[in-house]
């Protein structure tokens, strides 16, 4: 197990730069059956560099509660999650619902990204990032 304990930063040894948020929505058909035929989904994707000798990437989360034990595991400089979603075409949503949705994945949840070497050590453990926003 690997725990992000250390310094974070964006210029050790290891440690992925190059970061990128890209925000954006899909449209596709409401699996749940109700009778909203169509439904939008944001996407919040962060990318980043390829760390030189990473054989993957290690993804934590990091809530009030503290950082995940248990990362999520990436084979390329890649990662995106749902951070909003709701009835009908995303051209139709209620702007002030959707951000809500928004802030409430910024202020909930952060991604912690850490490289991982053919010989099991790990890298330095990115910044973190709120998921939900644009990079400042």
């Amino acid at each position: 197990m690997v725990i992000p304990a250390r310094s974070e930063g964006d210029s050790d040894a290891g440690c992925p730069t190059g970061f990128a948020v890209r925000i954006y929505d899909e449209e596709g058909t409401n699996p749940a059956g109700t009778d909203t035929a169509m439904e939008w989904t944001t996407y919040w994707e962060l990318t980043w560099d390829e760390v030189p000798g990473a054989v993957d990437y290690l993804i934590y989360y990091a809530t009030s509660e503290g950082i995940s034990s248990k990362p999520r595991r990436s084979p390329v400089p890649y990662w995106r999650l749902s951070v909003a979603r709701g009835p009908g075409a995303s051209t139709e949503r209620n702007e002030f619902d959707w951000k809500a949705q928004l802030g409430l994945s910024t202020a909930l949840v952060q991604v912690i990204v850490v490289a991982r070497f053919i010989d099991g050590s790990v890298g330095t453990a990115s910044r973190r990032f709120p998921v939900g926003a644009a990079l400042e």
